[in-house]
């Protein structure tokens, strides 16, 4: 008999509006026992959110470049008119 999959175990870590009808949220989750930090974007179907179909994975490994790539767009978008680094 197979087995059954294992659960996904979902934490939500932040959750923003993206304008009047959706939101991205930000979440930490296991599957398949990786741990990912997921990205994905959810929208209003009456009074309930859903998620939509693209959405983003990130392994462990690959934080520190995610993390590098945001420190640098906020030191941009902090200073907009300074030369790149």
């Amino acid at each position: 008999m197979p087995e059954a999959p294992a659960p996904i175990e979902e934490l939500l870590l932040a959750e923003f509006p993206k304008n009047s009808r959706e939101v991205v949220r930000i979440s930490s989750r296991m599957f398949k026992g990786l741990p990912l930090l997921s990205l994905r974007v959810f929208y209003a179907d009456g009074a309930e959110l859903k998620p939509g179909k693209a959405g983003l994975c990130i392994r462990q490994d690959q934080l520190d470049t995610l993390r590098s790539a945001l420190d640098q767009a906020a030191a941009l978008l902090a200073n907009p008119g300074a030369p790149n680094a």
